[in-house]
């Protein structure tokens, strides 16, 4: 998973969390390992490539939550996002 960030604060030590839901449950928590991430002083944007672990996820239509913590008790920056997976 690619997610790319525009942080006009400066550099922030970025943490996404991520969920997965299928309609029929509630989120359950996925581990997101952070593989590489770049930021860019200036443009203020930080990119991050995650392996997210599926292994324990059947196959099907899923929506995808990423949430990012903008500060230590500030807003949550969110996005869903539809996923499909094919095979186990």
């Amino acid at each position: 998973m690619f997610v790319q960030i525009y942080f006009p604060q400066g550099n922030y030590q970025i943490h996404p969390e991520f969920s997965i839901a299928d309609g029929n449950e509630d989120n359950r928590s996925i581990e997101g390992k952070l593989m590489a991430e770049s930021w860019n002083k200036r443009t203020n944007v930080w990119s991050g490539i995650f392996n997210l672990d599926l292994k324990n996820v059947i196959f099907g239509d899923y929506i995808l939550k990423i949430e990012i913590p903008v500060s230590e008790e500030g807003p949550v920056l969110s996005r869903e996002i539809k996923l499909t997976k094919l095979r186990y």
